[in-house]
């Protein structure tokens, strides 16, 4: 199906190949695949569904913001990942520049909130293709918009949920509000599961509120469910973002220096057959994922990144050659 703009999860999907191919390294030694396996999905993504727009949503201090609601708020996870995939995460920015693809952050927010926001905004003019294996997504599906999960290969759509639960997907952040996420150390209400969640808001019209005045078991928690609806994904009200359509040609020398670099073969021949890789020159923007830092980069920076990169080369090459003759100098004199 062909969709006007696709969203993606940044740092849900390096952190996805970076379990899944992070082995991967240039012959630098420097670690290369959450970096691959990313670019490789959103040319994916691109070829297969043709949008005009693709976004590729950060993460803004949200996780932080929230834990003002709540302190347990994904506490439990660790950051080692992170840490392994931030020189990776970096580039895929300054790469995301040079094939003219839009990144959004939105301080106080996590990606997903920015995902959520534009798919709940979803027009029959312009329907959307949210990119996450997150579940808590499912709530922004709606008819105009789907989710896909990479991991599961799965798409939900707003049909395949009415059918199941007979409600909107939206109605799936309410769940959540009730039945808590102990993955996002989000708390529930004790001995209730999604089946029963989902039945008691649809005898009561879809609406929480009702549900939490009409159940004496959701009444008894009512100031931690209405504090839940401050935890799980949503919508960011009055969130204004000016999104530019995919500029395939906006950077294309230096977008085939880049893949030189990081030795990327298989994606240049891809962007080659498109006609994405050219000769034009211009001024790129680099985007910190960890820390949200905007800087101007100039295109004689980015050039002396790449010869820092082949000199770091040059030099392995001069030490292994260091390394040979003094091996062959101890043979001569032994």
């Amino acid at each position: 199906m062909r969709y006007d703009t696709i969203v993606y999860d940044t740092l849900g999907g390096l952190h996805r190949y970076h379990h899944k191919i992070g082995h991967l390294k240039t012959s630098d030694g420097e670690s290369s695949g959450a970096l691959y396996g990313v670019l490789r999905e959103v040319i994916g993504l691109i070829g297969n569904h043709q949008p005009t727009h693709f976004v590729l949503a950060l993460e803004g201090g949200g996780a932080a913001a929230r834990r003002q609601v709540h302190d347990g708020y994904k506490m439990g996870r660790s950051s080692a990942s992170h840490d392994a995939i931030s020189t990776q995460a970096n580039n895929l920015l300054i790469f995301a520049k040079m094939m003219g693809i839009d990144a959004i952050r939105a301080e106080g927010h996590e990606a997903d909130d920015i995902i959520a926001t534009l798919g709940v905004r979803a027009t029959d003019q312009a329907r959307v293709l949210m990119v996450s294996d997150d579940h808590d997504l499912i709530g922004a599906v709606g008819e105009h918009s789907d989710l896909f999960q990479p991991r599961a290969k799965y798409t939900h759509t707003r049909d395949a949920f009415w059918m199941e639960h007979g409600l909107e997907p939206r109605i799936y952040w309410d769940v959540q509000c009730i039945t808590g996420c102990d993955g996002d150390g989000i708390p529930g209400v004790r001995g209730v599961g999604d089946i029963t969640a989902y039945k008691w808001l649809k005898q009561h019209g879809g609406d929480l509120e009702v549900a939490i005045e009409q159940v004496p078991k959701l009444k008894e928690k009512a100031d931690q469910i209405l504090r839940n609806r401050l935890l799980v994904t949503h919508e960011i009200e009055n969130a204004s973002w000016q999104i530019h359509p995919i500029r395939h040609d906006a950077q294309p020398a230096l977008l085939k220096r880049m893949l030189e670099v990081w030795e990327f073969r298989s994606i240049a021949k891809t962007l080659a057959r498109w006609g994405w890789i050219g000769e034009e020159d211009m001024t790129i923007r680099k985007h910190t994922v960890s820390e949200g830092q905007v800087e101007e980069v100039s295109t004689d920076q980015v050039k002396k990144a790449a010869a820092e990169v082949e000199s770091i080369k040059e030099e392995g090459d001069d030490d292994k050659s260091d390394d040979e003759s003094k091996r062959e100098a101890r043979r001569s004199g032994s």
